[in-house]
């Protein structure tokens, strides 16, 4: 089925439904060319989720992990109804507690520097989810459809408020991990313990530099716990 009527940077283009990618409730993420292109589910913009003005406004801003629009597709010329992303490809997504130490270290701070950026632009990260994270070459976080602007006065912590939701984030994609491998649910809740004991201000990279110290990943660590 061909999807027509919509439009990617004032040009015509077609929506293929083969070329689907990626289903979600909020909308279907389609392969097009060297894009990927987020729509929305009947052109509309669920409840919740990121108006015009704010895709516009976080499209102009250049990250390397955490993926954001670069532009605004629409349907007839007249509504926002999508926008389209780098695509990453899942082809290398391996696990991330089997993941050796520098690379997961260096990932975990490429996706820092963008949340202190972001921080700074005064983007609140609303609805990270484990399903929103690609592992490839590194930690891709993929769908920024609740991301949002807070108004100057609110933002005191916002820096904070978001390092933690990144840190939630990691802590849930390693237990989810670790639960593909032979870890028993008595290990699994101890490391979670031990992951959210993180101190307030540390960052989640040094956390974890400390924690798995001279182990080659996570697995290996938790491993070394029995």
């Amino acid at each position: 089925m061909i999807y027509m009527d919509y439009s990617l940077e004032n040009r015509r283009i077609n929506l293929d439904k083969a070329n689907i990618i990626g289903y979600g409730k909020n909308g279907n993420v389609y392969k097009y060319k060297n894009l990927a292109l987020k729509i929305f589910p009947n052109g509309n913009i669920p409840y919740g989720l990121m108006d015009i003005d704010t895709c516009h406004n976080l499209s102009n801003i250049t990250t390397s992990s955490i993926l954001l629009p670069k532009n605004l597709v629409f349907y007839k010329n007249k509504s926002f109804s999508g926008y389209s992303l780098k695509p990453i490809s899942s082809a290398r997504t391996r696990s991330i507690a089997k993941m050796d130490k520098k690379s997961f270290i260096d990932s975990v701070e490429l996706l820092e520097e963008d949340v202190l950026l972001l921080s700074k632009k005064g983007v609140l990260l609303d609805g990270i989810l484990p399903e929103n994270v690609i592992v490839s070459d590194r930690l891709y976080l993929i769908d920024p459809s609740k991301y949002y602007f807070v108004d100057k006065e609110y933002s005191d912590g916002l820096y904070d408020l978001n390092t933690y939701q990144i840190h939630l984030l990691l802590t849930k994609l390693v237990l989810t991990s670790l639960k593909k491998n032979d870890v028993t649910p008595k290990e699994l809740r101890k490391l979670k313990t031990i992951l959210l004991s993180r101190e307030e201000n540390q960052l989640s990279s040094d956390f974890f530099d400390e924690l798995i110290g001279e182990e080659k990943n996570i697995y290996n660590y938790v491993k070394k716990m029995r």
